[in-house]
């Protein structure tokens, strides 16, 4: 099934794929994931990958409360 989704959709690794794209350091992009404001598959007890989609969803989160003047 893992397998599946990988061929359907990228995975990226939280480091240093997701960190480099978003331009943050280690303990941030795992912050991120950690705190629920970017969606992660898990894979097992200690890997977790990122979907392109729940990035760029998490990215127009961020344009939006910018856009209405939020704290982001």
């Amino acid at each position: 099934m893992v397998q599946e989704l990988m061929r359907m959709q990228e995975l990226m690794r939280i480091w240093p794929t997701m960190g480099q794209r978003l331009d943050v350091g280690r303990a941030k992009a795992y912050e991120l994931v950690k705190s629920g404001q970017i969606k992660a598959v898990k894979l097992s007890d200690k890997s977790y990958r990122v979907t392109p989609a729940a990035l760029q969803e998490y990215v127009e989160r961020l344009e939006a409360e910018a856009e209405n003047g939020d704290a982001a």
